[in-house]
């Protein structure tokens, strides 16, 4: 029993010179342990997986363009990728005309994840406001905010839209 007795006080840093432990606390003692916090932002521009981007740089929060049958793809954790397949509808006003109704325009979008197809989703502007603002597609938040151009005067179909979207997290 008294062995271990003896075992234990040893162990636990008992039983030799104090003065001695005393300096090996000193030696150990380390910044680290107690790190001052940089604040988000300052980590520099590079890290071990290559370049530091930021959300906007990756495409997060910032109005972001893509053309009718085009693909945008914006870098996340997972790649996420929308198409922007077809114009469903689009009623509104075309420029230069008094219209009672401003209409609408009615987009239909493809939503891919890391490879995985979360299907395809209709986005609404009524009036030129966005009717459905924002759809979720897991942690992601995707909001229509405008659609150009105009319909035609003369009624012709427009063939060069580009939707304006948004991602958020």
């Amino acid at each position: 029993m008294l062995v271990a007795a003896a075992l234990a006080a040893v162990a636990c840093g008992g039983g030799g010179d104090s003065g001695a432990d005393e300096s090996f606390v000193e030696s150990v003692a380390d910044t680290n342990l107690n790190p001052t916090p940089t604040p988000e932002g300052e980590l520099g521009a590079t890290t071990a997986l290559g370049d530091f981007k930021g959300e906007a740089e990756r495409g997060f929060g910032v109005p972001l363009e893509i053309k009718l049958g085009e693909r945008l793809a914006v870098e996340e954790v997972i790649k996420v990728t929308l198409t922007f397949i077809e114009v469903v509808e689009d009623t509104r006003c075309p420029p230069g005309q008094a219209c009672d109704d401003p209409g609408r325009a009615v987009i239909l979008v493809s939503v891919l994840t890391g490879g995985l197809s979360l299907g395809e989703t209709e986005f609404v502007l009524e009036g030129g406001v966005a009717g459905d603002p924002r759809k979720m597609a897991g942690n992601l938040s995707i909001q229509f905010l405008d659609l150009q151009p105009l319909p035609n005067a003369d009624g012709s179909e427009v063939t060069d839209y580009v939707a304006t979207v948004q991602l958020t997290r």
